[in-house]
């Protein structure tokens, strides 16, 4: 995982994945609590997936 803040870019590598999947218009603040999250996936499945756009 990891963030670009100037252009407020997420990139995810899931397992068994070769290429990340890059969400975007993600806040630094979203990025920070998906970083603190007691479940990264269970986070994730709540405010990224389904919420943002994404290229693969």
């Amino acid at each position: 995982m990891k963030y670009d803040p100037p252009r407020r870019t997420l990139s995810i590598w899931f397992v068994g994945n070769h290429r990340p999947y890059y969400y975007l218009g993600v806040p630094m603040h979203v990025y920070e609590e998906l970083l603190q999250a007691d479940s990264a996936g269970g986070y994730f499945n709540h405010r990224l997936r389904d919420h943002c756009d994404f290229l693969h």
